[in-house]
């Protein structure tokens, strides 16, 4: 499902989720530590927050979101800064839906 479908409105910010900036200052894709730890970071903490709005995501969203969720894992543990961009910014995606409708 689309997230127009799914009441997603690409105007709207969330301003607890950062996004997790891909073209940080690396090349050829290596983040040094200090940037890829806060990455990992910030990652880590949307991972928590959307794990803690599973129960209420429909059947669809909560896969894709545990899909994400080892996707995130799999980039942090290797490194991968663009994956870990991409994945993150999917599952923010859900964290804005989910959290919206919780209040």
């Amino acid at each position: 499902m689309n997230r127009a479908a799914r009441g997603f409105d690409e105007s709207e910010e969330d301003d607890d989720v950062e996004e997790i900036d891909e073209q940080a200052p690396y090349r050829g894709g290596v983040c040094p530590p200090r940037l890829l730890c806060r990455a990992n970071r910030k990652a880590a903490d949307l991972v928590e927050r959307s794990r803690k709005l599973l129960e209420r995501m429909h059947q669809d969203d909560r896969e894709e979101a545990i899909d994400l969720h080892e996707r995130i894992g799999t980039a942090i543990e290797s490194g991968d800064a663009p994956a870990l961009a991409e994945a993150s910014r999917a599952l923010k995606e859900l964290v804005v839906l989910y959290g919206r409708r919780a209040n």
